[in-house]
């Protein structure tokens, strides 16, 4: 203890290091989860029974319970301990917001009252878990969580989600299915972002970042990249965007500003169905009408799964770089992956 004392300064700092990496650990084990999730209420239980300890271990929550301990008396772990729970909150309103969007969830709840109640619900569950009260066992813990989120949410049964122009909510479509002339998926239509789409976009967007980005980027941008952040960016970059839409629903876009291929995601609903596919190939169209030869993205090394994606479809990565990464208070340098490829002779 007295080394460890010794290189931190003070058990303070010490103290507040293990619990600032506790948390990035945290939020990289929910992203790691949720990467092969794509239901609105499947991803929602994810990231709620882990915040309960319903699976896996609770020692999370036991580093949570002290870090609220110590917080009470040490202003600067409590800004930390306040952000870790905003960015919670954030990500459950996300999915609850996506839920929403889809016909999954009817709720007349906003998203981000939603994923506060949730909380309320997770903090009541968690605690006799960690306290080890023999009437509240993980299995138990978990049954009544997904019972009251689906209440909280008031989620539909497949089979029973409302038809197009019900509530103003359209049900999702299959997964598209065969190609049409162009090699596209069957029922994808490309064009520009419109006002409208903004709502979306931001949706799709947030909890598309922070699947690639918990754990993998500076916690300092992840503070900055907050679920408001996102709205604001989309309504900004409405004129670099272009989305996919699916049966009327906007199911992914792309940003493009000169030769940079700048965002690509996918909204988790058609993650897997060719979606990702068709919007690569427009951007990198875009890139070569705008004049340029070469395309290139930056990746975070962390995000693996997107990485394999860039590969399959030919591009090659180029070596290590700092991207810029701008927020309204400047910007903040992150280590990236450059990936490159030819897209005009």
């Amino acid at each position: 203890m007295s080394t460890l004392q010794y290189y931190f300064g003070s058990r303070e700092d010490m103290l507040r290091a293990v619990f600032r990496y506790a948390a990035r650990a945290d939020f990289a084990a929910v992203g790691e989860q949720l990467a092969g999730v794509h239901g609105a209420w499947e991803r929602l239980v994810v990231v709620a029974s882990y915040l309960t300890g319903a699976v896996d271990g609770d020692t999370s929550w036991r580093v949570w319970a002290e870090s609220w301990r110590w917080a009470l008396r040490d202003a600067e772990l409590r800004t930390d301990v306040l952000n870790d729970y905003l960015r919670w909150r954030e990500l459950l309103a996300a999915e609850i917001d996506a839920g929403i969007r889809a016909g999954v969830f009817r709720t007349d709840a906003t998203a981000i009252d939603g994923a506060r109640q949730a909380l309320a619900l997770i903090d009541g569950l968690a605690l006799p878990v960690v306290l080890g009260d023999p009437s509240m066992g993980r299995e138990t813990a978990r049954e009544l969580l997904v019972d009251a989120l689906g209440r909280l949410v008031s989620r539909v049964e497949a089979g029973t989600r409302p038809e197009a122009g019900s509530a103003g909510r359209v049900d999702r479509p299959a997964v598209p299915v065969g190609a049409g002339a162009e090699g596209r998926p069957v029922g994808v239509a490309l064009r520009p972002a419109r006002r409208a789409d903004v709502p979306a976009v931001a949706v799709i967007w947030a909890v598309g970042w922070r699947d690639g980005h918990l754990g993998n980027v500076p916690d300092v941008l992840v503070r900055a990249r907050t679920g408001e952040s996102f709205g604001v960016r989309a309504g900004e970059r409405m004129a670099d965007t272009t989305v996919a839409v699916v049966g009327g629903v906007v199911a992914g876009f792309v940003m493009v500003v000169g030769e940079e291929i700048e965002q690509v995601y996918v909204d988790t609903s058609f993650r897997g169905s060719g979606v990702a596919g068709v919007l690569l190939a427009e951007a990198e169209r875009l890139v070569a009408a705008g004049g340029h030869a070469n395309a290139w993205l930056a990746v975070v090394p962390g995000n693996s799964r997107a990485r394999r994606f860039y590969e399959r479809s030919g591009w090659a990565d180029a070596g290590a770089f700092d991207y810029e990464a701008r927020h309204e208070g400047g910007a903040i340098l992150v280590p990236c992956r450059r990936y490159t490829k030819q897209v005009a002779g």
